[in-house]
């Protein structure tokens, strides 16, 4: 995260935001004036939650995975690694941090099964930024493949069922919830698109 943002007199450059988004409504046509609410630093009142839930996830990585929630919200095509949240013990969380970035990305987030990436129809997640896999544990190379090729590929060709196949610009991010950190899928030692965060209990 840019430390510099957070020492600043933020001011002005919340008047450009400001001015940015009314402007923005105007072209589009929407008619309302919208409400801009803005955060003083980390220590906000207002987003202690949300700090103390990521700090929870990302331990002596915080800045890195504010980092992560930064680049998804500001720059959505920018390449990231496939991030998996790990716990032995459920209730430690996972669930609560994919519901609070469904509340931030809305119909840009989709939580799947496993069962779902295994499908060969994969039109529910083509068009999504944030797809989370809920309880994954494989040990097949077929399912690792794919993630893999997911998180990386440009363009995706879309298989929805009962209609032609066809291709769009794919910048979705994968999040990987399970509770075997150390069987969840069969990865090469030397892989590194994953990004293993163990998450401890609460």
């Amino acid at each position: 995260i840019d430390q510099s943002l957070v020492k600043k007199d933020m001011s002005k450059l919340n008047e450009k935001i400001e001015e940015a988004i009314i402007h923005a409504c105007e072209q589009s046509g929407c008619n309302f004036m919208p409400t801009v609410k803005y955060f003083k630093g980390l220590d906000d009142e207002r987003i202690k939650w949300s700090i103390s839930m990521m700090k929870h996830i990302y331990g002596n990585q915080f800045e890195l995975g504010l980092e992560l929630v930064q680049i998804l919200w500001c720059k959505p095509k920018q390449m990231l690694p496939i991030t998996v949240l790990a716990s032995v013990e459920r209730q430690t969380g996972k669930t609560t941090f994919s519901n609070w970035m469904n509340d931030i990305f809305g119909d840009n987030h989709v939580s799947l099964g496993l069962e779902d990436m295994k499908n060969d129809f994969n039109h529910f997640f083509a068009e999504k930024l944030l797809i989370t896999i809920e309880e994954t544990q494989d040990e097949s190379h077929k399912l690792v493949n794919k993630i893999k090729r997911i998180s990386t590929t440009e363009k995706l060709l879309v298989n929805p069922k009962g209609v032609k196949q066809y291709v769009v610009d794919f910048y979705g991010k994968i999040f990987i919830m399970t509770n075997s950190p150390d069987s969840f899928l069969k990865v090469d030692s030397e892989e590194i698109r994953f990004w293993v965060n163990n998450i401890p209990t609460l």
